[in-house]
């Protein structure tokens, strides 16, 4: 019997609520898959997964406690014993049919490396990130082998191939929407006074900084709108940072601030918006956010930046400059003051979603890659 091992991060919990990204790109990947486990530093059962298919590694926790304290500074002398050490007793019944799919650490394959090459299973390193930027990542992939480096986006995957030996083989696995939480509801078009809703961290990478100056912007000229902006520091509950202060102090009178969601309400706050805005202050990978409001029949405006353009190839978006509040509320004025374009750009995005987005056609591809790991 074949089965794949997801290895999460060490800060990352496998948990609807406090999990990030990878969390939730993982639940969505095995979905129905009774072979495929996760192997986390902690875990609750908000996912609906048997509590036999998740794997909790205590010293994952301390692990990643302890990377914090120093920065990233740990030669990979120390940290990679270390990081073979703590996470070998969750994969102890390895066998060789088996896959260990390690998401976004590049010291930690290159820790599982050994181990893997044991027992004769397939190691593949999944990138959601551009860590392989980072000269200890980099130099930890260089000497070892890997079956697959799989990445969240061209824009990822070229930035990986450099750093991975001559010869591995690449895929990009693109992330999706769950079309059971995002979907659209049909209400007429909302003339009154439109709401542009962001949602995601707040961190000066996501950008909210320079929403907030193109809504003073578009205040200013009296262009009727609105924006929320749902969030917090981090994934789950977690405490205001001055990133954050900065903009509740700055905030002009066209936004309105409300706490972290996930889940059911978050996607509920989408079905209530009329436009969706992520502008990105760095080359975003390929966010989820966008596509969910894809799938949520929303038209959107993001950054022409990282892997965002991969997701609207076919449409469902305006795309501006990072780090431009001025170029940001001429996109923005263009959607809340067009009800028709905003339907047009809603309706392309959503097709595009139904063809390329949806879980259960990332899962296909998902499984077709995992067949080809296994044979290869």
């Amino acid at each position: 019997m074949s089965r794949t091992f997801h290895v999460l991060t060490e800060i990352e919990p496998f948990s609807e609520y406090y999990g990030g990204a990878v969390s939730r790109v993982v639940a969505n990947l095995i979905q129905g898959d009774p072979e495929a486990y996760v192997i986390a530093p902690r875990a609750d059962d908000s996912w609906g997964y048997k509590r036999d298919q998740v794997r909790c590694v205590a010293g994952f926790d301390r692990y990643g406690r302890l990377t914090q304290v120093h920065k990233n500074r740990l030669p990979l002398w120390i940290k990679l014993p270390l990081l073979l050490r703590v996470v070998r007793p969750a994969l102890t019944d390895l066998r060789s049919t088996d896959v260990v799919w390690v998401h976004n650490r590049a010291e930690l394959a290159a820790a599982l490396s050994p181990w893997v090459r044991q027992h004769g299973a397939k190691l593949v390193l999944h990138m959601h990130n551009s860590h392989l930027r980072l000269p200890q990542q980099a130099k930890a992939i260089r000497d070892i082998q890997l079956d697959r480096l799989v990445s969240v986006s061209q824009f990822i995957q070229e930035e990986g191939a450099s750093a991975v030996r001559l010869g591995t083989k690449l895929s990009v696995l693109y992330n999706g929407a769950n079309e059971s939480l995002f979907y659209p509801e049909l209400r007429p078009p909302n003339t009154d006074e439109p709401v542009v809703l962001f949602a995601s961290r707040l961190v000066p990478d996501k950008g909210a900084h320079v929403l907030l100056e193109a809504m003073r912007l578009l205040h200013a000229k009296g262009v009727r709108g609105r924006a929320k902006i749902i969030g917090g520091a981090a994934f789950g509950d977690s405490k205001p940072t001055r990133y954050m202060e900065s903009l509740w102090r700055s905030a002009p009178p066209n936004i309105e601030f409300h706490k972290y969601c996930s889940g059911m309400e978050l996607a509920a706050r989408f079905r209530e918006a009329d436009i969706f805005c992520l502008p990105s202050s760095f080359d975003d990978p390929f966010p989820l956010a966008p596509l969910e409001a894809m799938a949520s029949r929303l038209p959107v405006v993001a950054t022409r930046s990282g892997g965002i353009p991969e997701a609207f190839a076919d449409g469902g978006a305006i795309l501006v400059p990072k780090d431009d509040p001025a170029e940001l509320a001429l996109a923005l004025e263009k959607l809340l003051t067009d009800p028709a374009l905003r339907s047009q750009v809603a309706e392309a995005g959503f097709a595009s979603y139904k063809r390329s987005f949806t879980w259960p056609a990332i899962r296909h591809r998902y499984h077709e890659l995992v067949d080809e790991i296994r044979s290869s």
